[in-house]
């Protein structure tokens, strides 16, 4: 988003100084003003989103980014911000069809924004869709290689399509980058023992 500081108010004071010398300058002058504003209340909405998702008003939250996003003041960088985050509330009142909607048009708005795949792939695997979700996961990892999170997160959606080859292969290198982290170890065994008696032979 766009801070131009204190600009708008030498801005409004330079148009009521025109206002007697040139009529015609004051209203370009006022219109920079007003973009100011209205940016900076988008922002403030994305910022209080935040803060109402953190205390649970997940429809408060949801109400003030839609507000940021319905303004047409924000940047690309912001406005995927504002989806992806719409899209966490709407994901935690328990719609992931909103939610992987507002994911959709994050990544849209900045395909390279790595949030938005990691919360659009942890959405499509809890939908069953594994194979969207790695590829989400694909992207992210790609954008981010040393989010150990995302290895490991991945090697959920392997485990599910039966690749426990690949799940221990994400939860190594998770641990490559995160070493001795205990939730990793655990799992690690876990994919291992499947892998050496997989669930469909038992």
């Amino acid at each position: 988003m766009s801070r131009r500081g204190n600009n708008w108010r030498s801005c409004a004071m330079a148009a009521l100084v025109a206002a007697a010398l040139l009529a015609a300058w004051a209203p370009s002058c006022l219109a920079g003003a007003m973009d100011e504003v209205e940016s900076n209340l988008a922002g403030d909405n994305i910022a209080s989103g935040l803060a109402a998702h953190a205390r649970g008003d997940h429809d408060g939250a949801i109400a003030r980014y839609t507000a940021a996003i319905s303004s047409n003041v924000l940047d690309k960088e912001n406005l995927a911000i504002a989806y992806n985050n719409r899209g966490n509330a709407w994901d935690d009142k328990g719609d992931l069809a909103r939610a992987l909607a507002d994911y959709d048009q994050a990544i849209k708005t900045n395909p390279s924004f790595a949030e938005a795949y990691y919360n659009r792939a942890l959405a499509r695997h809890r939908l069953g869709r594994f194979q969207e979700a790695l590829r989400d996961y694909d992207r992210l990892l790609t954008l981010d290689p040393y989010l150990a999170s995302g290895y490991f997160n991945r090697s959920f959606a392997w485990a599910a399509l039966g690749r426990y080859d690949k799940a221990v292969g994400d939860v190594e290198k998770a641990l490559e980058i995160s070493p001795g982290n205990k939730k990793y170890m655990d799992q690690l065994r876990d994919w291992k023992a499947a892998q050496a008696n997989p669930p469909q032979a038992r």
